[in-house]
């Protein structure tokens, strides 16, 4: 998947000063709060949620159970399949999603145990010491990453919209699937239009 485009990265140039202020305020890893910038280039729209992982899986450690590796597991999935759900811009802007990309130690973690587990029977034969071995590797990453307290999850979605003159606004629906989050900061620049403006909860549309 392609970088930060030219027009997502001045966006969010612009709106440093802003947030800095912001984070002096509240603290930059705030629970429940997050950031949502949204960058129009041409037909393409860059959508970038930038989140602590509490918001998302309600812990900020490497998995150390099932139930926890079954929820982060869940929670990829949403993030990677349900873009168009979960950050609904303008039906009339006609957009669809091209590309994701995730950018979490944590979901980078059960992506490769939910890999490694649905190939481990290619691999027996290998024997239960080999097992055993890389069962110790799994359980030290763990240890190394259980008191990790600020984790951080950034989703990059990549929209193109067959009528793009027609996005007017987005709806954050990340509060539904996601109950953890707050309030979120959406900062946008589509068209001639940019700012910032709060979603929450009960308000989780913002216009452009």
């Amino acid at each position: 998947m392609k970088k930060l485009s030219l027009t997502a990265a001045i966006a969010l140039t612009l709106c440093t000063a802003a947030q800095a202020e912001t984070e002096r305020q509240h603290g930059a890893h705030e629970h429940g709060a997050a950031k949502l910038l949204i960058a129009q280039e041409g037909e393409h729209v860059e959508v970038i949620l930038e989140t602590p992982a509490y918001n998302v899986i309600g812990f900020e450690h490497m998995p150390s159970t099932d139930e926890q590796l079954e929820v982060a597991h869940h929670a990829r999935h949403e993030l990677s399949e349900e873009g168009l759900k979960l950050v609904q811009l303008s039906k009339s802007a006609k957009c669809e999603l091209e590309a994701v990309e995730i950018e979490s130690e944590i979901m980078d973690y059960v992506r490769a145990h939910f890999h490694d587990e649905e190939h481990g029977h290619e691999h027996e034969e290998h024997g239960d010491h080999e097992a055993h071995a890389d069962h110790e590797d799994h359980d030290d990453h763990d240890h190394d990453h259980e008191g990790s307290v600020h984790s951080e999850i950034h989703v990059h979605w990549a929209f193109h919209c067959d009528n793009v003159a027609k996005l007017k606004d987005v709806d954050v629906k990340l509060f539904e699937a996601f109950p953890n989050f707050a309030d979120i900061d959406v900062e946008y620049l589509v068209g001639d239009s940019s700012g910032m403006a709060e979603a929450n909860p009960k308000q989780t549309k913002v216009k452009f």
